[in-house]
């Protein structure tokens, strides 16, 4: 058995008109588990590959199958994986707009493979029991939305 653990991120872009380059970078958030389970990524994150040295020998490597054994996605989540992008461009921390959940279903819904919370923490220890409680709110989402008769 296999756990590769990622994190699972996102970047709010909170303007009237979308970036190309915040566009692609929700696009290469999935990239090493593209790589990982042979998952063909659309043709601009392959030209980017291919752009940043990745040839086509090597994309066909990976493309080529899995890695054996029973693999098991680990998502890891901290408030500082989604981020918002204000109308004057300044950066900050989004915390948990999507949340754990609603961001690990993205990963999900494209790889279909078992799911295992890995990772998190909040950097401020005051707010780390409530902290603590959305993400294991999150969790019991996720089981119940596979498992509805636990409810």
């Amino acid at each position: 058995m296999v756990v590769q653990s990622e994190s699972a991120e996102f970047t709010h872009e909170l303007r009237a008109e979308r970036t190309p380059e915040v566009q692609l970078d929700n696009k290469l958030r999935f990239l090493s588990l593209d790589l990982l389970y042979a998952h063909h990524p659309d043709g601009e994150v392959c030209a980017y590959l291919h752009k940043n040295g990745l040839s086509q020998q090597e994309y066909d490597w990976f493309m080529a199958g899995e890695p054996p054994g029973y693999q098991i996605m680990g998502n890891d989540y901290y408030g500082r994986n989604e981020r918002m992008i204000l109308p004057d461009s300044e950066v900050v921390t989004a915390t948990d707009v999507l949340g754990w959940f609603n961001i690990t279903h993205e990963y999900y819904l494209r790889y279909r493979k078992p799911v295992m919370r890995t990772e998190t923490n909040v950097l401020d220890p005051n707010e780390a029991p409530v902290w603590l409680w959305k993400q294991w709110a999150n969790v019991c989402r996720c089981v119940m939305s596979v498992y509805p008769c636990w409810a």
